[in-house]
């Protein structure tokens, strides 16, 4: 069995820099959690929203199209491992950046990121040209 266990960890760490999913704010980075990672699905199972689902390997990871992530810190909660930060911190290592290629960036009228974004999450100022 631990045999059995020390390859799917080692097969999970080994995909884990391919693959792009994203998993709860707050976690300790990605080689941590799938070394620590006892796939539980407590985590799952104390979602508010229904954003964490199961993914590869069986391991949590967000979905954005089921729901959304409320930052309540239930999964961090209900986790028996130690695998999150401090919620103080940033939730997670990603930053937001705006393309050369915006129209608005380029002093051109266009608002059409902010037209598409469901949440409303992206906004301009009224009467002005500007990047969002």
């Amino acid at each position: 069995m631990g045999t059995l266990l020390a390859w799917r960890r080692s097969h999970a760490q080994a995909t884990f820099a391919t693959d792009h999913v994203i998993r709860m704010p707050h976690l300790l980075d990605g080689s941590a959690f799938l070394e620590h990672c006892s796939r539980c699905a407590e985590c799952l199972k104390s979602c508010e929203t229904g954003v964490i689902t199961l993914g590869s390997g069986g391991f949590p990871q967000l979905d954005f199209e089921r729901a959304e992530c409320t930052f309540c810190s239930a999964c961090a909660d209900a986790c028996p491992e130690d695998l999150f930060l401090a919620p103080s911190l940033a939730p997670w290592p990603y930053l937001l950046s705006v393309a050369d290629t915006c129209l608005a960036s380029l002093a051109v009228e266009c608002r059409s990121c902010a037209d598409a974004c469901e949440q409303r999450a992206i906004q301009f100022q009224p009467g002005q040209i500007a990047p969002p």
